[in-house]
């Protein structure tokens, strides 16, 4: 969030250092022209290059200069409301069915969890209805903990294993739920208007406030 009078953009890099890879739109074509071997060494840059930052630049600015209260404050709001939309969307609702929810929660859900960076409803409760099918399969499991702890959590992400290949037949009632459908097509389009464009627009009000009460 932009901090005060110094314009300084501090754009959820927290959030951005465990960005999880994503795959709708048109990132498999990215992938084929590149080549998988460059485009997961690429993968990989990205997340240690956003992780450190996060543990560096990020305290290093606080400490200089500080984050004002608003700041803070839009911290733990996001954070709160991106962890219900993975736990209370993505996870309980989405991928176990757990509960039927109004539209205009489901709707709230699959913005703040397409806003957590953990990929479309669809994709995420693909592999983990897969996940949950196969447990007892290494092989099969997308994030088997019989793998180890470092796979089970960041390694799976981390190559095109065969076991995280997408199998959309178990999805297909996700497919056609509107919000769901949705959220899976214009999902790079949500990334980006609520990780960028919100947090600049929540830092410009900011400036806004603190220039009108210094005005009074």
């Amino acid at each position: 969030v932009v901090h005060g009078h110094r314009g300084m953009a501090v754009v959820t890099v927290i959030a951005l250092g465990c960005v999880r890879v994503a795959e709708p739109g048109d990132l498999t074509v990215v992938r084929r022209l590149i080549g998988l071997d460059l485009f997961f060494v690429a993968v990989t840059a990205v997340l240690g290059l956003t992780f450190l930052v996060a543990i560096t630049v990020v305290p290093w600015y606080g400490i200089v200069h500080g984050y004002s209260a608003w700041a803070w404050a839009f911290f733990g709001i996001f954070l709160v409301l991106n962890g219900i939309g993975i736990g209370s969307g993505y996870h309980r609702l989405w991928s176990h069915r757990t509960y039927k929810a109004h539209p205009a929660l489901k709707w709230f859900l699959a913005i703040m969890g397409g806003m957590s960076l953990q990929n479309s409803i669809i994709i995420w409760c693909a592999r983990h209805r897969i996940h949950h099918r196969d447990v007892d399969d290494n092989d099969k499991d997308p994030y088997s903990i019989g793998r180890g702890f470092w796979f089970a959590h960041i390694g799976w992400m981390l190559r095109d294993y065969e076991s995280g290949t997408v199998d959309y037949s178990v999805v297909r009632d996700l497919e056609r739920d509107p919000v769901a459908a949705w959220q899976h097509r214009w999902y790079w389009t949500l990334v980006w208007t609520t990780n960028l464009a919100v947090p600049l627009l929540l830092g410009w009000m900011n400036v806004l406030i603190e220039e009108g009460l210094y005005d009074a």
